[in-house]
């Protein structure tokens, strides 16, 4: 990042990096109830995102489909779903994975009929640790697929003490809207918490617009021109909260 804001800084750019679900509003939901401490301490989570976007093997070759270029589901979805656990949850302090890409090569886009070398991954299984509010070790599952015909979508599930919120969104046609919020109690029946069919997002411009118009920028990056932040009144304020069970 300090590169990438000294390179901003010498070619009068602003930068900032675009993580966009911390605006959906059933996240916010989640990690304000989260903070209150109104459902626990998560001691389990369980994320998938599997998605199909590549997996159609005669969609053409492109930057994507290279490792060099910051192609692949890390980039694609793993850089989102590191930013969620880690504002949900806590750092996480350790991990593995395994990752592996299924087409080796796709046409390229010039209609010649070639092929273009593929060496990006499109699936990803890593297991993390995540370190709690308290330091506390929370272990934690990661799923990740570009390549999943029909997929689940994203999933995102906490195991608690008190009850179990699951997060999830069906809607593989768009990666933002249709999120919903579930919650599981204890010899009761899963029941909705709350409805993201048509959420309004509250982005955070901040510092933007003033970034933006800079020259050179007063200061490019997340960290200084609001990228990464969800809501300027914080997290969750001015949100319906769901009813817990």
């Amino acid at each position: 990042m300090l590169e990438l804001q000294r390179l901003a800084i010498s070619a009068g750019l602003s930068v900032a990096v675009d993580f966009e679900y911390r605006a959906v509003p059933l996240f916010q939901q989640l990690e304000a109830l989260l903070r209150a401490g109104a459902i626990g301490d998560p001691w389990l989570v369980t994320m998938d995102w599997l998605m199909g976007s590549r997996a159609d093997a005669s969609r053409p070759w492109s930057w994507y489909s290279q490792r060099s270029e910051g192609g692949g589901v890390l980039g694609a979805l793993g850089t989102h779903a590191f930013d969620i656990l880690q504002w949900l949850v806590g750092p996480c302090t350790a991990l593995s994975a395994s990752l592996r890409h299924g087409d080796s090569e796709r046409p390229l886009p010039d209609g010649s009929g070639r092929q273009g070398r593929v060496d990006a991954d499109d699936s990803a299984l890593l297991g993390l640790e995540l370190e709690g509010e308290r330091g506390q070790r929370i272990p934690a599952q990661l799923a990740l697929s570009s390549v999943t015909r029909q997929g689940r979508g994203c999933w995102l599930e906490l195991a608690l003490a008190a009850r179990g919120p699951w997060c999830w969104q069906r809607n593989r046609s768009d990666y933002v809207h249709g999120f919903q919020l579930w919650q599981a109690s204890w010899q009761r029946p899963v029941a909705a918490a709350g409805s993201g069919s048509k959420p309004r997002l509250r982005p955070n411009l901040g510092g933007w617009p003033d970034c933006a118009g800079g020259s050179p920028p007063p200061g490019p990056g997340a960290d200084k021109c609001g990228g990464g932040t969800a809501d300027a009144a914080g997290p969750g304020r001015g949100l319906p909260q769901p009813t817990l069970l």
